[in-house]
């Protein structure tokens, strides 16, 4: 069997081709499919935040002209666009860091707004 080598750019594979055993290696330190590969999912991930921030705001206008909190309708904005019902959004491990991201920043604005006097004054009643 006859070793043969091409140095295209092309994912490491072994495998028989007409009795000859075909190895692919690349001496480039990045493929130009992994390039576009990048691309592809960095497009991806943005079109996914748009999606996510305009049913977001439009529940959230809706559910505050009702009288309800903004909250809510985002929240269910995302129950709506996400993979339990419409499956717009789908997970991806860039989309759950920048979420993971984006909750300790809501908490932290949280906790910047609140009055501690506040607080000691309701633990005082109970």
């Amino acid at each position: 069997m006859k070793q043969r080598t091409c140095t295209t750019a092309c994912v490491q594979h072994s495998g028989p081709i007409n009795n000859t055993a075909v190895e692919c290696k690349s001496h480039e330190p990045f493929h130009k499919a992994s390039f576009y590969y990048i691309e592809a999912a960095t497009e991806q991930l943005f079109v996914n935040i748009i999606i996510i921030l305009v049913a977001a705001r439009i529940l959230g206008e809706v559910f505050q002209r009702f009288g309800h909190p903004p909250l809510v309708g985002e929240l269910l904005a995302g129950l709506i666009i996400g993979s339990s019902i419409f499956g717009l959004v789908l997970s991806s491990t860039d989309l759950h860091m920048l979420s993971n991201l984006a909750v300790f920043f809501l908490m932290f604005l949280a906790g910047l707004e609140m009055d501690p006097r506040e607080i000691r004054r309701s633990v005082g009643q109970q």
